[in-house]
């Protein structure tokens, strides 16, 4: 019980460290490749910014329309590199979260069926009368003491479902789901007793993943000056600079995972 206390907190535990360190350690390389490509492609935008202002040959003018040109030339294919790479760190972060959560051997927690759909559904409703019912019980007898807590009741019910097997165990175990997130109780909050080794693991290359990818920029760094014919004075695109390659990336387990409301793995 200790060993796993160890490993969820482990699993936890903020990720930080540099933005390079993040960026290297990626190890789908298809992912990293285009990760790197598109900061390589933004330096050397930002380089040319750089050079034209600093040139004392060329007017604000002229300087102006050639990085804009140049921004004009770069930023699809940049913003596409940065997508590329995001989106298959996205991918992966789902595999793995989905893989963090515990089930019958071999079964699937997606509805691959309207008849598996229904009987979580039917599931779910029996899990949430039940708990009501307990609830009022203990109400009515007016002492909180024995009185059995949500999510104690969501893990015995799950854990049931993971001991019967097969898609009758992975319809209840989808239905419980299903029925935590009506009552409003945090899934996590019943499934970590329940989870090995293994799902651990998975649930922290989950969060690295998913850490990995808000870190990518969705702006591309636009030049530092009004684009020509624009009344405005610049843009509001600060992004000029890249992101220091020592600076440190840190993020909650909340805020790697995401805050709010987030389509859950298991539909």
């Amino acid at each position: 019980m200790t060993e796993q206390h160890d490993s969820l907190q482990a699993a936890m535990r903020p990720i930080t460290e540099t933005y390079e360190g993040l960026q290297n350690s990626v190890e789908n390389d298809d992912a990293r490749a285009a990760w790197k490509y598109s900061d390589n492609l933004a330096h050397n935008l930002t380089q040319r910014y750089h050079e034209l202002k600093s040139d004392p040959r060329y007017t604000n003018d002229f300087k102006a329309e050639e990085a804009w040109k140049a921004f004009d030339k770069a930023s699809v294919k940049i913003s596409a590199e940065k997508e590329k790479a995001r989106s298959l760190l996205q991918k992966e972060a789902a595999y793995n979260e989905e893989m963090s959560i515990p089930r019958p051997r071999g079964e699937s927690l997606k509805a691959t069926s309207t008849e598996r759909l229904l009987g979580a559904q039917n599931h779910a409703a029996k899990v949430v009368r039940m708990a009501e019912r307990l609830e009022q019980r203990a109400a009515k007898g007016g002492s909180p003491i024995g009185r059995p807590s949500l999510p104690s009741v969501l893990k015995d019910e799950y854990a049931r479902g993971i001991n019967t097997g097969g898609v009758e165990g992975a319809v209840a175990c989808r239905g419980t789901l299903m029925a935590a997130q009506e009552l409003g109780v945090d899934a996590d909050s019943f499934l970590n007793d329940l989870r090995e080794d293994k799902h651990l693991e998975s649930l922290d290359k989950a969060r690295r993943l998913t850490t990995m990818s808000q870190a990518i920029s969705k702006q591309v760094p636009e030049p530092p000056f009004p684009r020509p014919g624009s009344r405005a004075r610049g843009s509001n695109n600060r992004n000029v600079l890249l992101r220091p390659r020592d600076q440190q990336v840190s993020l909650s387990p909340s805020g790697a995972l995401g805050s709010g409301k987030r389509r859950r793995p298991w539909k």
